[in-house]
């Protein structure tokens, strides 16, 4: 059995304006707003001490040659990192961490470069 005391649980919520974060936990179901992204913090941080969560956007130093742009993404019970819909990803590890850069979220996002939503 794993020990999860250590894991901390966290969201993030987009509201269509903003990014909100809350210490508080609050039912999403007695929000009236429809537009409501909760996204969860994977547990880990990037190479800078920023926390990562699902739609984040990173720059993954995996390769001599040149960084590569992903986004974090929930499939199932594991967090992949992914260049658009159609790639299968490779999954989030921890020991990967610090060759990670949080860059920007897909709802911030103002470089049409990165990855699309």
């Amino acid at each position: 059995m794993q020990n999860v005391s250590n894991f901390v649980i966290k969201f993030r919520i987009w509201d269509g304006f903003h990014m909100n974060y809350s210490g508080m936990m609050l039912p999403i179901s007695g929000i009236p707003n429809k537009n409501l992204v909760v996204q969860q913090f994977t547990g880990l941080y990037d190479k800078n001490g920023v926390e990562i969560y699902e739609g984040d956007i990173l720059e993954v130093d995996m390769s001599p040659e040149r960084p590569h742009i992903r986004t974090v993404i929930r499939d199932a019970d594991s967090y992949q990192l992914r260049f658009d819909a159609y790639d299968s990803g490779f999954l989030f590890k921890k020991e990967h961490a610090q060759r990670f850069e949080v860059l920007a979220n897909i709802f911030q996002n103002e470089d049409p470069t990165f990855p699309p939503r």
